[in-house]
């Protein structure tokens, strides 16, 4: 959740690219940097209403809702107002975990970070907001069709990589063990 924070409220100040540490940048940024968009994410998968209810506690409004914002690589001009309804949303949504858990905040689960200041929470903020008309200079690009580079992603097709310019490596090394070790027996 630090990690969360650190990243929306960097790149909120300074402007500038955030990519996690386990990202592989494939090509040239620059067709980013001079796209005149104020802010880009990468476009992650679509979920089912099933799927997407499980994630969110909510059914879709829309067909747009169905996609996920990733927050794995991210580029901003500063104060972009994405970053900075987000950034106050994760503080939100972080202050009334924190007090929901009580004595118990090492409960924190990897779903609980994921829903207050990780993806599942921007693409809510950006869900909401693009429906009252605001981030229209946001652009999403989703990932391309080449090769992933990482031996055994190949069922993950493009929704980890940040276009043509960057690929998420997946190591997870945020997530708790046991978590990590039951997506590596699903493979």
């Amino acid at each position: 959740m630090k990690a969360d924070l650190f990243r929306l409220a960097a790149v909120s100040v300074l402007g500038g690219f955030y990519m996690d540490m386990d990202m592989l940048a494939k090509g040239s940024f620059d067709p980013i940097v001079y796209s005149g968009c104020g802010a880009v994410f990468p476009k992650e998968w679509w979920r089912d209403d099933d799927a997407f209810f499980d994630r969110h506690f909510k059914l879709p409004l829309d067909s747009e809702d169905h996609w996920q914002v990733g927050n794995y690589a991210f580029a901003a001009v500063p104060k972009h107002p994405l970053l900075i309804d987000s950034l106050e949303e994760a503080i939100k949504r972080s202050a009334e975990l924190i007090h929901s858990k009580g004595e118990k905040v090492d409960d924190v689960t990897d779903l609980d970070v994921l829903r207050t200041t990780g993806p599942y929470m921007l693409s809510e903020v950006y869900h909401d907001g693009r429906k009252e008309g605001k981030y229209k200079d946001v652009l999403h690009i989703s990932g391309d069709k080449s090769r992933p580079l990482k031996k055994g992603q190949e069922h993950r097709f493009s929704w980890h990589k940040f276009g043509p310019y960057a690929e998420h490596m997946l190591s997870h090394t945020w997530v708790q063990a046991e978590e990590e070790m039951k997506s590596d027996t699903e493979l």
